[in-house]
């Protein structure tokens, strides 16, 4: 078994810098082995949303009985005291060397394991996804809570990537993908046929103005009117790929 999803709970308090967890020996042979690379696993706290302040990101570099050797603070968390009953869990994060919430495009029609598709699907856990939770609690661009334990992530289809611009912010959005032409944008006239005689005076007449004919051109009395507009798309040709995001 690979233990790309197992939980726990801590059986006794771990305080900070302690670089040997114990695990219960029914839920330990869960978590697999720690091969030649190692994984991580995530302490959160049982009672408490889970965010990147509560949570710590520890690697198991090998097993010792029912004991997790570990590393303290990886990715960007701090070492912290977390008591008895606390959670635990490991995580996909060595499936690519990608970190949790890096968002990737892809041809598959159903998310790689340890992702999820930014489709803007409600009711994921957060005991299941603390990491990810704790993101879409600190960036709204990711999602959004819709629970006490429950949150959302953004629907990004249909969407452009689009490098943020100069004073710009990750995460905004904007475009459309009709655009209504406005009367600045083009010059419009109400185009009108007129029946030529011999006699007919009109600047530029064809046939010299001796013959019968025809003539088209445009009124000069009818200022521009956007009112019957109809919008024109304007996408480029593309073809469509699914976003989804590392939850771990």
């Amino acid at each position: 078994m690979d233990g790309s999803l197992a939980s726990t709970t801590l059986r006794a308090v771990l305080p900070a810098g302690q670089k040997t967890i114990e695990i219960d020996p029914d839920d330990f042979r869960s978590f697999g082995e720690a091969d030649y690379f190692g994984y991580y696993i995530t302490l959160a706290p049982a009672d408490k949303f889970p965010t990147l302040a509560n949570c710590e990101i520890v690697y198991v570099s090998r097993h010792d009985g029912n004991n997790l050797i570990v590393e303290r603070g990886m990715r960007g968390t701090a070492s912290k005291t977390f008591p008895a009953g606390s959670l635990l869990y490991r995580g996909m994060y060595r499936e690519n060397g990608a970190n949790i919430g890096d968002i990737f495009m892809t041809m598959r029609a159903t998310p790689t394991p340890g992702r999820l598709f930014m489709n803007g699907a409600d009711g994921y856990r957060v005991e299941q996804y603390p990491i990810l939770a704790a993101l879409v609690e600190q960036y709204l661009s990711y999602g959004e809570r819709t629970g006490p334990n429950t949150f959302k992530l953004a629907d990004l289809r249909g969407r452009f990537p689009y490098g943020t611009p100069i004073g710009g912010s990750v995460g905004q959005r904007g475009g459309s993908a009709e655009i209504n032409l406005a009367p600045n944008n083009y010059q419009t006239n109400t185009w009108m046929s007129q029946k030529m005689s011999p006699t007919t005076n009109l600047s530029g007449a064809v046939n010299g103005g001796n013959q019968w004919g025809f003539h088209l051109h445009a009124k000069t009395d009818n200022p521009n009117d956007s009112s019957s507009n109809v919008p024109v798309k304007h996408l480029p040709p593309y073809f469509s790929v699914n976003y989804e995001i590392v939850a771990g």
